[in-house]
């Protein structure tokens, strides 16, 4: 695109339509960018991460950013417990 851009001044060969297709599909493939690097940014935050920093991550690395998105915990869910110990004070209780 920069290319035909660059050969638009008075002296290029390119026609006036094909400079003018050349700018609406960069702008096109600039928005479709835009809008999937959104994906991981919108999973980030759902899980309570920042939307902006996932944002500007898959701006420069999708699949990565898309991946990581989805590996991440979950900040939004209490903390888990993992000992056993209210399950057991549960069954001596009713024995």
């Amino acid at each position: 695109m920069v290319a035909i851009l660059a050969a638009s001044g008075p002296h290029s060969t390119a026609r006036p339509g094909e400079v003018v297709a050349a700018v609406f599909l960069g702008i096109l493939c600039l928005a479709l960018w835009c809008a999937l690097a959104l994906w991981p940014a919108r999973v980030a935050q759902d899980k309570g991460h920042s939307f902006a920093g996932y944002f500007i991550f898959s701006l420069f690395a999708f699949p990565l950013a898309l991946v990581t998105a989805y590996l991440v915990g979950d900040r939004n869910q209490p903390a888990r417990l993992d000992s056993p110990e209210p399950v057991e004070e549960a069954r001596s209780a009713h024995s």
